[in-house]
């Protein structure tokens, strides 16, 4: 099935293949109404990263009604399907550009940990070292990815720095962040999600971007 949604000057088509992607399309304008609206203040044709891409739906909006240059940032395969679908499905190909990468704060190959191969599924994750956090749920399929950090990217792949970036990665942000201090200079805006309940990570994010002069 195909989700029609009306958006205020223009129109957005997704893919709908299953329960996780229904539910993200059917509350695209409630879930995360924050994001839609730090979107719309960009400027039009601003460069925008989506780190967490996920199946596109953030990417393809700011594709849509801000004429945004995208970088989709996405490890998963099972995502990296549908994102390909919707970016095609929205004629947008010429847009946005799928990087199918993890990201850290240093070069490497490590496992990407899948909680589902279900399409649109999250809380998938880097395994940076041979702990497992405690409440990761298990796996579904994991296999071996390249990771390179944020500041490789304009480098090896002469795509524009960005101007908005967001963040969405289910745990990590911070070592993100320490891997993309040279794109944070030419940054205007950051949205990035922080579970609250990690106090001592929130507090190392919090500060490193307040060195970087950003105001929450």
């Amino acid at each position: 099935n195909v989700k029609k949604i009306q958006l205020k000057n223009n129109v957005m088509f997704l893919h709908e293949v299953n329960s996780v992607t229904k539910y993200r399309n059917d509350t695209f304008f409630n879930k995360e109404p924050e994001t839609l609206e730090w979107i719309n203040k960009f400027a039009k044709n601003s460069v925008f990263w989506d780190v967490g891409a996920n199946v596109g739906l953030y990417s393809i909006y700011a594709a849509k009604i801000k004429n945004c240059n995208v970088t989709a940032i996405e490890p998963s395969v099972f995502n990296l399907e549908l994102l390909a679908k919707n970016i095609y499905l929205n004629s947008l190909n010429n847009k946005i550009n799928i990087l199918p990468l993890g990201l850290s704060e240093k070069t490497s190959v490590t496992n990407f940990h899948n909680t589902s191969i279900l399409n649109g599924a999250a809380l998938s994750s880097l395994e940076i070292s041979n702990i497992r956090p405690i409440n990761q749920p298990p796996n579904q399929c994991d296999y071996k990815i390249p990771v390179i950090t944020l500041n490789s990217i304009n480098s090896i792949f002469k795509i524009p720095n960005p101007e908005h970036l967001k963040i969405d990665v289910d745990g990590l942000e911070y070592e993100i962040l320490l891997g993309a201090k040279s794109v944070l200079k030419n940054l205007k805006s950051i949205l990035i999600e922080i579970d609250e309940c990690d106090k001592k990570k929130s507090k190392h994010i919090i500060s490193l971007l307040k060195k970087q002069n950003f105001e929450l």
